[in-house]
């Protein structure tokens, strides 16, 4: 996946929102995709408990 920049690095730019995606080859991130990447990553760890009891 690479870096994912937190809502609050966008309006601050800078490196972490701004260039850090050229470098991991990946698309830029929106700034509200840390919400959206953390609700994921939860279901996913969820289902995963699961499904290992």
């Amino acid at each position: 996946m690479g870096y994912v920049p937190t809502a609050d690095a966008y309006p601050k730019g800078g490196y972490e929102s701004e260039q850090a995606f050229k470098y991991y080859g990946t698309l830029m991130i929106a700034s509200h995709c840390e919400d959206q990447t953390k609700t994921a990553t939860m279901d996913l760890l969820k289902k995963h408990t699961m499904d290992m009891q």
